[in-house]
């Protein structure tokens, strides 16, 4: 029998370019170092060296949330804490712009939303007003309107009547005023309101982070023209960066459940228009999220497309660091969601948008139906750079090995004793429902996302990958699983910027 060596897999990790599997590392040696004499490079490579090839980037300076999420005529756009200095200053923080047809290739455009008098536009939302209730229509276009924190002032609104190409701000700013806002603190200072449309009292419903008697949460506000609001609750027990939507649970249109979120956990429950009552604790929505990790702390500031027909959430995946780039900060790739039940309760599940296939460039079929610790490597001869990784297990209850996916020197583990699933340090409990397990990794440049069950539980990491390691390896080291289906497609720019 064929033993399973730790130490060689992880010595054998390290040469692929992984330097820590508690989940601290480095940019990879291979890569030059900028300025260097023994390897030159050219000016377009250096400054595009760390650039995704599917995720979303501005084209220059300091990205963090994204904003005003809002489908209208054929596009979605992209709103999003933008800086033109990479040191971030935050009294020159706007709102930058990106639309697409597609989800995929974007075009970003001029700013939508700027800094004013060293006040910052900070984040905030965008709903259409079909109705015109604010009464800012002046041409054939459905009003925009955009709610959003200028900091140290209050709660601003501006208003587009060209498809979001231009904004003009509310002569009545701010909307709602607090003693706090001149604090600009951070964990004192209102912010970031989430506007939405509550179809049932035929009012929108606006809700922002918001301290009350020291105690951080949500603030509920009630209007009917998106000028005047009225406080009408406080929810305790979240951060910033809210959202609100209903989702059918296990797809049953007919059972309606409410969601709520701040920048990395989200509940479930009621809502009547003027409070939230939660039915479930929160849950952090990104496994790799927290403290101590230099891969990266999962995805934050997470927001969502509502349209009729799914919600679609983006999110900043955040810490990760871009030398010598003309950008800083990417999105993590946008999921599809939606609400299923498992043994373990609720969980709010997210899955890559099917867009993604219109990127695919080839499709590696791996014809293997079995795996045990005598098996060779199925994922042998395929080299690439760009990565949809795809594969359903049926394990066995008597199993007690752990299967091991090497992805590129990333090691990515599943111990079906513990029911562990492990990567970077980062550890998550997933039982098998009825001995079946799906994993689907995402691959680009400088970001490496895990989706567990349908995205039952999601691992989003920023790392710098070598262009030059393109290895892929599965294997167990104890027992034996079936196979149920395994691709790797190969995943082409949405663009190309050298």
């Amino acid at each position: 029998m064929k033993q399973f060596d730790r130490r060689k897999f992880l010595q054998k990790s390290l040469r692929l370019g992984l330097v820590s599997a508690a989940g601290i590392h480095e940019p990879c040696s291979a890569f030059p170092e900028p300025g260097s004499k023994s390897q030159p490079i050219d000016d377009g490579l250096l400054r595009e060296l760390y650039r995704p090839r599917f995720h979303f980037t501005p084209a220059y300076g300091f990205m963090n949330d994204p904003n005003g999420l809002v489908f209208y005529g054929g596009e979605y756009h992209l709103f999003f804490q933008h800086n033109v200095d990479i040191q971030r200053p935050l009294q020159k923080t706007q709102w930058g712009h990106a639309v697409s047809q597609d989800l995929v290739r974007w075009q970003q455009l001029p700013p939508a939303i700027v800094a004013e008098d060293g006040y910052g536009a900070f984040s905030g939302s965008c709903v259409v007003d079909w109705n015109n209730t604010a009464k800012f229509k002046t041409g054939q276009e459905t009003p925009i309107v955009a709610a959003f924190t200028s900091w140290g002032r209050g709660q601003f609104i501006a208003f587009s009547n060209d498809r979001c190409r231009t904004f003009s701000l509310y002569e009545g700013n701010p909307v709602i005023k607090h003693p706090n806002d001149s604090k600009r603190s951070f964990p004192v200072s209102p912010r970031d309101p989430t506007v939405v449309w509550y179809e049932k009292g035929g009012y929108w419903v606006l809700i922002m982070y918001q301290s009350m008697e020291d105690e951080k949460g949500f603030g509920f506000y009630t209007s009917s023209d998106l000028k005047n609001w009225e406080f009408s609750s406080h929810l305790p027990g979240f951060y910033v960066c809210p959202d609100l939507f209903q989702l059918p649970l296990d797809g049953d249109t007919n059972d309606l459940r409410w969601v709520i979120m701040d920048w990395e956990q989200y509940a479930t429950g009621d809502f009547d228009g003027k409070a939230f009552r939660l039915h479930t604790s929160p849950t952090k929505l990104d496994a790799a999220s927290g403290k101590g990790s230099h891969t990266g702390l999962g995805v934050s500031a997470n927001q969502t497309w509502k349209t009729s027909e799914r919600i679609i959430q983006i999110a900043w995946l955040r810490g990760g660091q871009y030398p010598n780039m003309p950008f800083s900060q990417q999105m993590a790739f946008p999921t599809r969601l939606s609400l299923r039940n498992f043994p373990e309760g609720i969980r709010l599940c997210r899955e890559p948008v099917r867009e993604l296939e219109l990127l695919y460039a080839k499709k590696h079929k791996v014809d293997i139906w079995r795996l045990d610790e005598h098996s060779q490597n199925p994922l042998a001869g395929i080299k690439a750079e760009f990565l949809d990784i795809q594969a359903a297990f049926t394990i066995p209850l008597k199993m007690k090995g752990r299967i091991l996916l090497n992805v590129r020197g990333v090691p990515i583990e599943y111990d079906t004793l513990r029911n562990l699933i492990s990567c970077y340090g980062r550890s998550e409990m997933i039982k098998p429902v009825k001995e079946k397990l799906f994993l689907r990794v995402l691959v680009d440049r400088t970001s490496l996302e895990i989706y567990v069950d349908g995205g039952r539980v999601v691992f989003s990491f920023f790392h710098f990958f070598n262009p030059a390691i393109k290895e892929l390896e599965l294997f167990v080291d104890s027992g034996d699983v079936n196979i149920n289906g395994l691709n790797v497609y190969e995943v082409q720019p949405a663009y190309e910027r050298n």
